[in-house]
């Protein structure tokens, strides 16, 4: 795709999902991309095939804290020479009650969700802004607007990497480097409901990974966009949500 050749870009949560086919979108188009996951074989795979265009770094966002975050952008200066875009994509949720979720559990999609993408972000603005220049994705979830029972811990923590995103986006203003927040609905065809926690859930899809993808790669190749939802009912009805204050379930 025009725009993307030659681009250095950051994705975590590359091993599957969303991250897996981004990644191999951005590789099949010239860009260099250093793919972030626990998944050492997964990654291998991706390796293998975008030799020169896809480089893996296995690396434990859920780490408390996260001990291989600072590793992430020294591999890329090292690995891609430079850093355009970072894409924080990574995230998981384990559905149930608060008080039934181990402390493990809880703490662990806080700092997935949230913490280190922070911690990640804060990392490569130090080269972005040096250079004046770059892209910063968050992939959120329409999530953030409505009280979703038994994701109470997956809601509060993409909420607050919202709040850091959309605030960041402002800070940002006249620097040259770029803020773009996805918000998608129900995504099919990610393992994001394949956690234990899920089962006998029946899920309500709303969207694909190959739409929330050429979302993303539009936020990456065109300057004009700030915020997508897909599909564009996401953001309609969290307002609306929100307004009479709706809980749902899944």
């Amino acid at each position: 795709m025009e725009g993307l050749s030659g681009l250095r870009v950051i994705v975590t949560g590359a091993s599957k999902g969303i991250g897996r086919l981004l990644s191999s979108r951005l590789a099949s188009s010239g860009a260099r991309v250093l793919g972030v996951a626990r998944s050492v074989d997964r990654l291998r795979v991706l390796e293998e095939r975008f030799r020169g265009f896809f480089y893996g770094y296995p690396c434990d966002l859920g780490e408390q804290p996260c001990r291989c975050c600072d590793g992430v952008v020294e591999e890329a200066l090292r690995r891609l020479g430079g850093i355009d875009v970072l894409v924080n994509n990574a995230g998981y949720a384990v559905y149930g009650d608060v008080y039934s979720q181990s402390l493990d559990d809880v703490l662990g999609q806080v700092y997935v969700n949230m913490v280190s993408a922070i911690h990640l972000t804060r990392r490569v603005l130090d080269y972005l802004l040096e250079k004046n220049r770059g892209v910063v994705v968050f992939v959120l979830t329409g999530a953030v607007y409505v009280y979703v029972r038994g994701l109470t811990v997956y809601g509060a923590a993409k909420a607050g990497l919202s709040y850091f995103a959309e605030a960041l986006r402002h800070e940002l203003e006249g620097t040259g480097v770029r803020v773009v927040t996805v918000y998608p609905g129900a995504v099919k065809g990610t393992e994001f409901f394949s956690h234990p926690s899920f089962r006998g859930k029946k899920v309500k899809w709303s969207t694909s990974v190959e739409k929330v993808v050429d979302a993303i790669i539009r936020g990456i190749v065109d300057e004009r966009v700030t915020r997508i939802h897909v599909p564009w009912w996401v953001g309609l009805a969290g307002k609306l949500s929100q307004l009479f204050g709706l809980t749902v379930s899944i």
